[in-house]
């Protein structure tokens, strides 16, 4: 008996070990155990991504949390009871407690306010760094004649050109950073749960086949997308009609990565990853890329910035 227990007892040690560092581990980039599984911690929402060959948590999601109201402290000492029928409080009984005790303190507002200068300060350096730029660039040329850095026929800005006609045009164009209307790029989900058609689409094999990460694909991908998610970033993308035009679309991965590249000529992208309408190796998850080219997969729940483009010529 006294064997049997000590064994139990390892047991348990090595469990509540395992526990721990699994636990402990539970952060971007951290390795995770299971492919699609998910795990919170520090209020975020991570979901396990299969990343080349290894398995990895990937950006974590922040959960909303509902906070308690507070429960209105009595401010009535008095402890004789209230008389059947008497009015609250008439004969020393606790007084009903005001609305203001649910009301925000003045360092909350002060907090709040503070917010909200610092994001009209950062909207506003933005919005003059977007202008200084945008005033050294030159249209393209009445020969069509495109070159990278040219601002282009729906007023996005040109960053590659084909070395000959394609058949999905020459030229592909980056809309200008006021988009999706401030200065910084929206930085979401690519899909909700809840709001996903992926499970019944990602089933058909020909609407695989002609996802692809090439250049020239994105708006095939596009086209893709907006059939598996009812409120997805490709439904904003697609909506987009800068200079009148409503042909603009996600990037496929390679595409993305040449929009990256072109920074330079560009110069208002935001310093994260940014979407692709390219299928990772994954279920359920999608390409991002950063800066330098490197994508990586993420899950739809998970969030990136996003920014439209569209081919020409």
């Amino acid at each position: 008996m006294k064997r049997l227990a000590c064994i139990f007892l390892a047991g348990l040690i090595v469990c509540m070990s395992f526990s721990i560092q699994a636990h402990a581990a539970v952060k971007s980039g951290a390795t995770c155990p299971k492919l699609g599984a998910t795990s919170t911690a520090a209020g975020y929402k991570y979901t396990c991504i299969k990343s080349g060959k290894k398995l990895i948590w990937g950006k974590g999601v922040k959960v909303a949390v509902a906070k308690p109201k507070p429960t209105p402290t009595p401010t009535s000492s008095a402890t004789t009871p209230t008389a059947v029928g008497d009015p609250v409080g008439a004969i020393g009984g606790t007084p009903t407690p005001t609305a203001s005790s649910t009301l925000p303190s003045a360092a909350d507002k002060a907090a709040a306010e503070k917010l909200a200068a610092d994001e009209a300060a950062a909207a506003k350096s933005a919005t003059e760094k977007a202008a200084a730029h945008r005033s050294t660039l030159t249209p393209c040329p009445a020969s069509g004649k495109c070159a990278v850095g040219n601002i282009g026929p729906a007023g996005g800005i040109v960053f590659y050109v084909a070395s000959t006609p394609q058949p999905w045009g020459q030229y592909l164009e980056v809309a200008p950073a006021s988009w999706a209307g401030s200065y910084v790029d929206p930085y979401t989900q690519w899909c909700a749960l809840g709001d996903s058609l992926l499970v019944s689409i990602i089933s058909d094999p020909g609407a695989k086949n002609r996802n692809s990460e090439k250049i020239g694909s994105g708006k095939t991908n596009t086209e893709f997308m907006l059939s598996t998610c009812i409120n997805g970033i490709a439904n904003s993308v697609h909506n987009y009609r800068g200079g009148g035009k409503s042909d603009w679309y996600l990037p496929s991965t390679d595409e993305l990565r040449e929009m990256l590249k072109a920074t330079g000529s560009i110069a208002d992208f935001a310093v994260s990853s940014y979407w692709s309408s390219s299928l990772a190796p994954v279920y359920g998850a999608w390409d991002q890329v950063i800066f330098g080219g490197t994508n990586y997969t993420s899950d739809e729940t998970n969030a990136g910035s996003v920014r439209p483009i569209r081919a020409f010529g």
